[in-house]
C-alpha cells in the first residue's frame, strides 16, 4: 500500500513485505477397512496390506492413522496391519495418482477373501474406499451310530442294497411261478 511520512512533500512510496509459499497440491485419501466373519474366523488376527500409489515422487511419504490410534507415514509399497473392525485412513495422496491395495493373506489358512475398491485413481474430496472381508467357517460335525444321529458309516447303504436285490428276486420268482401256473 502507498506510504507517506505525513509531511507536505509528496513522498509516497510502496512499503510492503511479501511472503511467498507454495500452493498445496490437491490431495485425496484412501480408507481401508477389514472385517473377519464366520464361525472359525479369528477377529484378533492381524492381516497385512500392501499399499501402492503411483506419484511423480517415488519417495513421497504420506500420513496414515488406524482406528486403534496408531499413526505414522507410509510410502508406496509399504505395509499396514489391520485386524477385524479396524480402519486405516491414508491422507495427502496427490490427486490423479493410481492406487492399489493388496491383502497378503488373502484366501489363505482356510479364509475366503472378498474385496471391493482395491484399485483406482485418487480424486479430491472423495476418499477411495477399500473393503476386505475374510470369512472362515468350521466344517460341519459328523455323527455316528453311538450318538443316536444319522449313521455315517458305509454299512447301512449296503444293507439297503441287499434288501432291494432280494425283494426284486422274490417278486421275480412270484411272477414266474404265477405265469407258469396260468399256462398249465
Amino acid at each position: 500500500l502507498p506510504y507517506s511520512d505525513g509531511e507536505d512533500i509528496d513522498r509516497t512510496f510502496w512499503n510492503y513485505e511479501l511472503k511467498v509459499e507454495p500452493k498445496a497440491l490437491p490431495a485425496g485419501d484412501i480408507v481401508i477397512s477389514k472385517q473377519v466373519t464366520g464361525t472359525a474366523g479369528d477377529t484378533n488376527q492381524k492381516f497385512n496390506f500392501v499399499v501402492e500409489f503411483k506419484t511423480t515422487d517415488a519417495s513421497l511419504a504420506v500420513p496414515y492413522e488406524i482406528s486403534n490410534g496408531t499413526k505414522g507415514t507410509i510410502k508406496t509399497g509399504d505395509k499396514i496391519q489391520l485386524k477385524s473392525g479396524e480402519v486405516a485412513t491414508i491422507t495427502m495422496i496427490p490427486c490423479g495418482s493410481d492406487y492399489k491395495v493388496t491383502e497378503v493373506e488373502a484366501n489363505k489358512n482356510g479364509y475366503k477373501t472378498t474385496a471391493e475398491g482395491t484399485s483406482g485413481r485418487i480424486v479430491r474430496k472423495t476418499p477411495a474406499k477399500v473393503k476386505f472381508v475374510n470369512s472362515k467357517d468350521k466344517p460341519p460335525k459328523h455323527t455316528d451310530d453311538k450318538s443316536g444321529g444319522t449313521p455315517t458309516g458305509d454299512t447301512l447303504p449296503i444293507v439297503y442294497m441287499i434288501i432291494a436285490a432280494a425283494s426284486v428276486c422274490v417278486i421275480g420268482i412270484i411272477l414266474f411261478v404265477t405265469r407258469r401256473r396260468k399256462k398249465k
